[in-house]
């Protein structure tokens, strides 16, 4: 019940400028592409390795009058050349990828990204309070998507790993569901990425 503010939260922290290309990993229906153009006034492009998403969100698209690319594919080989964006936001799909894999995409995030590009993830985290320790138990039972590593800080380790700076955490929903933002370092830091 919360989907809209979080994807107002997530084009907030994404600052786009009008006319800054923002690629949407696992954008699903393509909600998030048309508040960014409609909003940031970006050139959104999306990406989803459903061929049924990708459907729904161009028929979307198209019916809200909205302009953005979706394009089929998957977030570990983007099919987008080097520092194409300056923003790439990504909505509930880091919880879909295994902990080995989650390392890989952010590495092909850090490629397509410019430096000092906006990497902004909505996704499950570690949680916070009471409210937040309550509402992610049943997450960490959840043996069909890859939420427990999440809860216990995988991203916020992987993502500076990964060449990006220190995740900031710019918004909570239910003290567990965390709206993370970091930006592309010139150079990655260390040997690579290390979850």
């Amino acid at each position: 019940g919360r989907l809209n503010s979080i994807l107002e939260a997530t084009l907030a922290a994404a600052s786009l400028s009008p006319g800054e290309r923002m690629l949407d990993l696992g954008c699903g229906s393509g909600k998030l592409l048309a508040l960014a153009v409609k909003k940031g006034g970006a050139e959104a492009h999306g990406l989803d390795a459903t061929p049924a998403m990708v459907d729904r969100a161009r028929s979307w698209l198209t019916r809200v009058g909205v302009r953005a690319d979706v394009h089929l594919g998957v977030a570990e080989e983007l099919p987008f050349p080097d520092a194409d964006f300056d923003a790439v936001t990504s909505t509930f799909a880091f919880h879909h990828f295994p902990d080995d894999l989650k390392v890989v995409v952010l590495g092909e995030v850090r490629r397509v990204l410019r430096p000092g590009g906006r990497l902004v993830i909505a996704d499950y985290g570690t949680p916070r309070g009471l409210l937040g320790r309550v509402c992610s138990i049943p997450m960490r039972w959840d043996r069909w998507e890859f939420v427990g590593s999440q809860l216990d800080g995988i991203l916020e380790r992987a993502i500076p790993a990964a060449g990006f700076t220190a995740p900031q955490r710019v918004r909570d929903f239910l003290g567990y569901i965390t709206v993370l933002k970091s930006i592309r370092r010139e150079t990655a830091a260390g040997s690579g990425p290390r979850a």
